[in-house]
């Protein structure tokens, strides 16, 4: 069965270790991950993989920003915004900027495998 290739990107170390943690744990592979909106693209572009977390408050370039300059030559990866603001605005913005969908912190693992799952076309079997 293929495994599901995810890019994660969260200014926050922490939160990088628990979600590339919690993904393994799920039977995701976590290609790549990093902490600043720019490495986000660039990791993105290189990889193409199945989808990207995208944290939208994050130094260097906004995950706002990074996901506009991905869907520049992306249109179909899901980019999953992430952020602890879950303001109408912050969903908005992000949905306007090219994310798939959005993901308030703190999440559930649970949360997190059916949000992904619902943003695969077609959804990928694990």
């Amino acid at each position: 069965m293929e495994r599901i290739r995810v890019i994660v990107a969260d200014d926050e170390s922490m939160i990088c270790m628990d979600l590339r943690e919690m993904l393994t744990n799920q039977g995701y592979l976590v290609v790549g991950d990093t902490g600043d909106g720019r490495s986000a693209v660039n990791l993105a572009r290189e990889l193409r993989p199945d989808v990207v977390l995208m944290d939208i408050k994050m130094p260097e370039l906004s995950g706002l920003d990074a996901t506009a300059l991905i869907r520049e030559s992306d249109k179909t990866t899901p980019i999953i915004a992430q952020s602890a603001f879950a303001f109408e605005d912050d969903r908005r913005n992000a949905m306007e900027k090219g994310c798939s969908d959005f993901l308030a912190k703190p999440f559930s693992k649970k949360q997190l495998t059916a949000i992904i799952q619902r943003n695969l076309n077609p959804p990928i079997a694990r």
